[in-house]
């Protein structure tokens, strides 16, 4: 659908939200998602889907970062996903 990139003063960090619609999703797939990257680095930061999920697919579509793991992330509930995403493109 798009991108958009913002500078986030509090955090000092260039970001780029994608924004994706699928169309021909399947049953267990979101059609609309984004993802958040660290404009500079290029790393995947958060993902977010709209959609209803079971627990094991909200984990896979739903992501930030992993506090145990500076590079990794972890499964987390959507609207926590959501929320981490639209404050680092607020800010």
């Amino acid at each position: 659908m798009g991108w958009s990139n913002h500078y986030n003063r509090k955090d000092g960090r260039c970001y780029v939200e994608i924004a994706y619609y699928n169309a021909s999703a399947e049953r267990d797939a979101p059609r609309y998602y984004r993802e958040l990257h660290d404009a500079v680095e290029g790393l995947l930061l958060a993902m977010h889907a709209n959609g209803r999920f079971d627990e094991v697919t909200q984990a896979i579509w739903c992501m930030i970062p992993d506090p145990n793991d500076p590079r990794g992330m972890t499964g987390t509930e959507c609207p926590t996903a959501q929320k981490f995403i639209t404050d680092r493109m607020t800010n």
